[in-house]
């Protein structure tokens, strides 16, 4: 016997037009199936109505309110040594790339004079830009700005990460005999 949509009709709390009561009723009539089934979501219907309402006990809330203000203390916490923990190998790893380019280039002044000559290169290119950018969007929104400078920051950071990666690459493939 077919039970759709009988069962759903007699569990769900769905209002039945007319019509499909007087189908309901004329189809528990013959099927015995759906009358336990019936007869037991009606008491189970009636035992929820009939039970008193559970209340939390006394002070829950603020018990629950402190146990959440832990709780935050504690992830900002987790979240602050992360921070931590990352911002420190970051900078051993920048300390690690500067001392093996001092060791490897021959000297420390080579390298600050490079550092010198990088810098004048970046300040005259940040000119440039600033110049060209004037230029092209002085009449623009504010937006197009930022999106442009957030592009060419992350194009620069990309950029210095992975020339810093084919360097010490290309170092490590240079052969002992060719020591400075």
């Amino acid at each position: 016997m077919v039970h759709q949509p009988y069962s759903s009709w007699l569990l769900d709390e769905v209002k039945l037009t007319p019509e499909q009561k007087f189908q309901l009723e004329e189809h528990l009539l013959t099927c015995t199936e759906c009358q336990p089934v019936q007869h037991a979501w009606v008491s189970v219907k009636k035992e929820i109505k009939s039970s008193p309402m559970a209340s939390p006990a006394a002070g829950f809330t603020t018990r629950w309110k402190a146990y959440l203000q832990i709780r935050n203390s504690v992830n900002q916490k987790q979240l602050a040594k992360r921070w931590l923990m990352g911002l420190s190998l970051a900078a051993v790893f920048t300390l690690i790339l500067l001392v093996t380019q001092i060791f490897t280039s021959g000297s420390a002044f080579t390298l600050i004079l490079g550092i010198s000559q990088a810098q004048q290169l970046v300040t005259g290119l940040v000119s440039q830009l600033q110049n060209v950018t004037w230029l092209l969007f002085h009449n623009s929104s504010p937006w197009i700005l930022i999106v442009l400078g957030v592009g060419v920051a992350s194009w620069v950071a990309i950029s210095f990460i992975a020339g810093s990666y084919i360097i010490v690459r290309a170092r490590r493939k240079v052969s002992p005999n060719h020591e400075n």
